[in-house]
């Protein structure tokens, strides 16, 4: 079952977190059999209390040297709910939104979009306890759709 490694909402802190869009995902866990170095996702998932969205990007990569980076890297993003209700309405010509491997035109425009993103913030290397997050909108374009951070919103903090 896809599942987020943040288990409370970025702006409410309800634990009533469900993934609502799988955007990719490479790689096997690492507690998992055939894990072979890496693993990575870019999952969104919708708070059913406060109606936010949150981008969840995580990479994993437990081959070693001296001055590597971090094994587990977690970036977030927040959808404001109106952003929320807008993708929604879109995914609903999407045959599987859970999938990874979808090649919906929405899901190939979002994974590129979301491949792409910098909000400013550092990642984390635990994915409870104080974060910072981006704030993301969603653009409609006649040809595609894509997430940007929205620069017009500073950067959030959550607990």
């Amino acid at each position: 079952m896809l599942s987020v490694a943040r288990t409370s909402c970025l702006i409410c802190g309800s634990r009533q977190l469900q993934p609502f869009l799988n955007l990719s995902e490479t790689g096997i866990p690492h507690d998992a059999a055939g894990h072979n170095f890496t693993h990575a996702y870019h999952v969104i998932a919708i708070c059913e209390a406060c109606g936010h969205g949150q981008l969840e990007i995580y990479s994993h990569d437990c081959f070693h040297y001296y001055g590597d980076e971090d094994w587990d890297m977690y970036w977030w993003y927040a959808l404001q709910p109106a952003e929320v209700l807008r993708l929604r309405a879109l995914l609903e010509g999407c045959p599987d939104r859970l999938n990874a491997q979808c090649s919906c035109a929405l899901h190939r425009s979002l994974r590129e979009s979301s491949e792409r993103l910098w909000g400013g913030i550092k990642h984390a290397i635990n994915p409870e306890g104080k974060i910072s997050f981006a704030w993301l909108s969603f653009i409609e374009q006649p040809d595609r759709s894509s997430l940007q951070v929205d620069l017009q919103q500073s950067i959030g903090q959550a607990d």
